[in-house]
């Protein structure tokens, strides 16, 4: 197939909406991210184009790759929207979203793992956070809360023999949700015995001396 053909089909599956009139309308693919509470209308920022027209794009959307740093140096959450519009002489006469297709059409960033020289065999595991809502007790609004954590066998092949200048992983089998929280990783060892037992049963506390 073509790219026309590509992008076209793309469209035609992410709208929702039938058969999508391309003589009448372009369709592109925004971005928007979170970047503070108080900033924006739910914290988001105001959307900006990746792709304006798909339809006329020389690249097949599909198969890309976009990321973006925050100023802190972090990846902001960020949402995807198909777009319907009509140009004009100014810009746009009418601009839509017509879907988001953040969870559907867009795959989550695969995470690399930094964890310490790992001198002995084991697995590392990933915990994710799953947010819910639920009924306030005091009151009749809906409040954010973690409803589930999910543990997964990230299925990451260690190398023991790794410098510590070299220990990063990338889990590639990372496949977020859509109201996910927070992911996280534990390295848990093959042979529990190389790990240190502690134990947090005996608290010696300090004595207060009075002058």
């Amino acid at each position: 197939m073509s790219v026309i053909a590509d992008n076209k089909s793309f469209v035609s599956n992410a709208a929702g909406v039938g058969s999508p009139d391309f003589d009448k309308a372009t369709f592109g693919i925004w971005v928007t991210f979170f970047q503070h509470v108080n900033y924006s209308k739910y914290g988001y920022t105001d959307p900006q184009p990746l792709v304006e027209d798909v339809v006329a794009s020389e690249f097949a959307v599909t198969g890309k790759r976009f990321s973006i740093v925050s100023s802190d140096g972090k990846a902001p959450k960020a949402r995807f929207f198909l777009t319907s519009g009509i140009k004009g002489i100014n810009g746009y006469d009418s601009l839509e979203a017509i879907s988001e297709i953040t969870n559907t059409y867009i795959s989550g960033y695969k995470p690399e793992i930094l964890m310490p020289d790992l001198d002995f065999t084991g697995k590392i595991f990933r915990r994710t956070e799953i947010e819910s809502t639920s009924r306030s007790p005091v009151s009749n609004n809906n409040l954010l809360s973690i409803a589930a954590e999910d543990w997964q066998n990230a299925s990451i092949s260690l190398n023991v023999t790794n410098t510590e200048e070299n220990f990063a992983y990338i889990d590639s089998g990372y496949i977020p949700y859509s109201n996910e929280v927070n992911t996280r990783y534990k390295f848990l060892y093959d042979d529990s015995s190389k790990s240190i037992a502690v134990s947090y049963t005996h608290l010696t506390l300090p004595t207060i001396c009075s002058v």
